[in-house]
Order: structure tokens, then C-alpha cells, then sequence
């Protein structure tokens, strides 16, 4: 008997055993961690708990670049990270203190959670402390949403301080079917910029632009550019957008011209094709022969207009090249179609103009450049 009942308790201590193991055994995968504005990053967690990561500041006032940490977490549990700077510069040791904890939250919206506490010193009173939660977002897994994408960034006027560029800034984002997209693109300030990421499986895409501390030290060839972040969400608005929000925009460094703005921001999905007209035209059978392209800004009492033909390449009209000198696009081929440029001479001298074919609102639109701003320039089918 006493044998029977020693069987019977190996063996529930065994599936008791079991039943543990399985329950410790924590969701793995790779995630985006996001507040939706001040810090983004990745967070990668194994089946037996340890995790890695990295983590950026927006803005980065500290210019502590990169944070990196790593630990090990168990069922439902939380853990202090030491974060590492690899890329700080020599304002680290006077910047603020902080102090990341990751949890696993098998009852919350997401089954891993971040919190960063940023505490800075006074040298009268308590410390000031400011804290951020942050969401671990499973990457996006739609096949549907993958493809091209043409994006417009519409500065809105009366939000944030200084002056700010009044043209429609544009980039071409490439999203894959696992998740992971580039952007490209063009300020409306005239500045290039490129980066990567993951969108998060709640079809949201974090858009960003950072200050690198590498540009903190001119020997290295670095160069300080204007910065942004902010989000937009994948979601169809008939005859507007395929995606939508909104972002700020932010010059923290030029003297007297630094401004802080609010950026619209609206994508469209883009299909390459040869014919251009027929991005602007619903009505592809018969091709639009003429074309027009309006520039317009604060100075200008009413717009300028050029006229072009759809032909590959475009031409100018004779009557037009006094105002447009030059328009070409690419609308196939290549990495990131969908983009024109070309030279107008809005008022004295020749300046340059670039853009992207907006094809859910049949137009295409960028900015073109002027002393000290930009304007908006767009392209329509002429009207009979």
C-alpha cells in the first residue's frame, strides 16, 4: 500500500512538474516597444525568459543615442535593466538618470510592458521625474498591407513656435510582408532622410528622425538636421488616404530660424506603372494628353501655373519652360517609384522642386524651394 501511494505521488509531483514547466515558459518573439512619441525600440525575449534590446529617445536632448539592455524574465514577473550607452557623447555624465523596467503582462494589452523613469536633478528642491509606459507590440503579420506606399507631410500652421517651412515634404515607404518597412524621402526644408523599422501588429508604423550623436563631432563628418517623430495607422478612408496621422517637426538647432511645428501626415498605396496619367486621372481610356503644374506659396498672390504633356519622358510645353524649365518622374522600376522633380523659376533664379504621385486623391504634390522656405507645388490633368 505504502508503495502504491509513493507511485501516485512521484507521479503527481511529475505532471505538477509538467504543468510548472509549461507555465513558465514565456511568449517569444521579437517586438516593438512605442509610447506613441518620446521612446521607441525593439525588445526580443527567448522561451526560457532572457531578453534583449534597444530603446531611442525622440529628441535626445542628452544625446544619449542607443540604449541597449538585456535580463531575464519569469512568468508574470518584472525586471530593473541596466542600460548601456554605446553611442553617448561627452554630455552623458550631465544628462539625466534612467531607469527601465520590462514586465510580463499575460493579463495586460500586450503581453510585454516597459516603464522608463527619467529623473533630473535640481540643484534647489526635489528632483524632477518624468515616466513613460511603453506597450511591447507584436510586428505586424498582413500580407494585404505589404507594397508601396507614397506619403505627404502637410506642416499645420498655428501649431508649435517659430517659422516653418510652408511645402508639402514626401517619401516613398516600402512595406514587407513580414513587417518591416523603409522610408525615403525629402523634407520640406530640402533635407534627405532614410531609416527602418517594424510596424506593430496594431497597424501602427513609428516614423522618427533623431538627432545622431555622431553629428556632436564635426572630425567625424556628422551634420545636425532638423528631427522628427510621430505615428501613422494603416486604415483605408475612401478617395483620401490608405493610411493616416500626424507628427512634430522640430529645427532645435538653427539660430534664429528654430521652429517646432505639427506635421499632417496622410499614404496612399502605390502600383508602378508607364503611364502617369493614369495616377492622376481616373478616367484612364483615353489618356489625358495635357497636364498642369501649379506652384504656390505666401509670397505668390495667386498660383503659377506651367503646362506639360503625358509622354515618357514629359514635356514641357513651349509657352511653359519660361516657368518650368525642366520635369521629369519615375513611375516604375527601381526600388521607390512613384517620385517627380524638376527646375521652376518661381520669382528670381531657379529653384529645384520634387514630389510624389498621390494616386487615392489623383494628384501629385511636394514642395519646391525659395529663399528662405519652400512652397507647395502640385500636378493635375488640365481640365478640357
Amino acid at each position: 500500500m505504502k508503495h502504491l501511494v509513493s507511485l501516485v505521488f512521484v507521479a503527481w509531483m511529475a505532471a505538477h512538474a509538467a504543468t510548472n514547466g509549461a507555465e513558465v515558459e514565456m511568449p517569444a518573439g521579437t517586438c516593438v516597444l512605442s509610447d506613441d512619441g518620446n521612446f521607441f525600440g525593439r525588445l526580443t525575449v527567448t522561451r526560457t525568459g532572457e531578453f534583449t534590446g534597444m530603446l531611442r529617445d525622440s529628441f535626445d536632448d542628452a544625446q544619449y543615442g542607443m540604449r541597449v539592455f538585456a535580463g531575464r524574465l519569469s512568468f508574470g514577473g518584472e525586471v530593473d535593466c541596466l542600460l548601456r550607452y554605446p553611442q553617448a557623447t561627452y554630455y552623458h555624465p550631465f544628462g539625466p538618470h534612467e531607469s527601465l523596467t520590462i514586465r510580463h503582462t499575460p493579463d495586460g494589452p500586450t503581453e510585454y510592458a516597459a516603464t522608463m523613469k527619467v529623473t533630473y536633478g535640481n540643484r534647489i528642491g526635489p528632483p524632477s521625474i518624468f515616466t513613460y509606459d511603453l506597450l511591447a507590440y507584436r510586428i505586424l503579420n498582413d500580407p494585404a498591407a505589404a507594397g508601396q506606399y507614397t506619403l505627404l507631410f502637410r506642416p499645420v500652421p498655428g501649431t508649435g513656435y517659430g517659422v516653418a517651412p510652408d511645402g508639402t515634404g514626401w517619401a516613398v515607404l516600402r512595406l514587407s510582408s513580414t513587417g518591416s518597412f523603409r522610408c525615403v524621402g525629402k523634407l520640406a526644408n530640402g533635407e534627405s532622410f532614410s531609416f527602418g523599422f517594424d510596424a506593430r501588429a496594431d497597424r501602427r508604423l513609428d516614423l522618427f528622425r533623431f538627432q545622431s550623436p555622431a553629428t556632436f563631432y564635426p572630425r567625424k563628418g556628422g551634420k545636425l538636421h532638423t528631427v522628427f517623430n510621430g505615428t501613422i495607422v494603416l486604415r483605408d478612408v475612401p478617395d483620401i488616404s490608405d493610411a493616416d496621422g500626424v507628427m512634430q517637426w522640430e529645427d532645435p538647432v538653427t539660430l534664429d530660424e528654430e521652429f517646432l511645428t505639427e506635421v499632417s501626415i496622410i499614404a496612399s498605396r502605390y502600383v508602378p506603372t508607364r503611364n502617369a496619367g493614369s495616377l492622376l486621372s481616373a478616367d484612364v481610356v483615353p489618356r489625358p494628353k495635357l497636364g498642369v503644374a501649379s506652384f504656390s506659396d505666401a509670397s505668390l498672390p495667386e498660383p503659377k501655373r506651367a503646362m506639360f504633356r503625358f509622354e515618357v519622358p514629359p514635356m514641357v510645353l513651349p509657352e511653359s519652360t519660361q516657368l518650368m524649365p525642366k520635369l521629369s518622374w519615375k513611375t516604375q522600376g527601381g526600388a521607390f517609384p512613384g517620385r517627380f522633380h524638376g527646375m521652376v523659376r518661381p520669382g528670381a533664379g531657379i529653384r529645384q522642386f520634387s514630389g510624389v504621385f498621390f494616386s487615392k486623391q489623383r494628384t501629385a504634390e511636394g514642395f519646391f524651394l525659395k529663399r528662405g522656405g519652400s512652397g507647395v507645388v502640385r500636378l493635375e490633368v488640365k481640365d478640357d
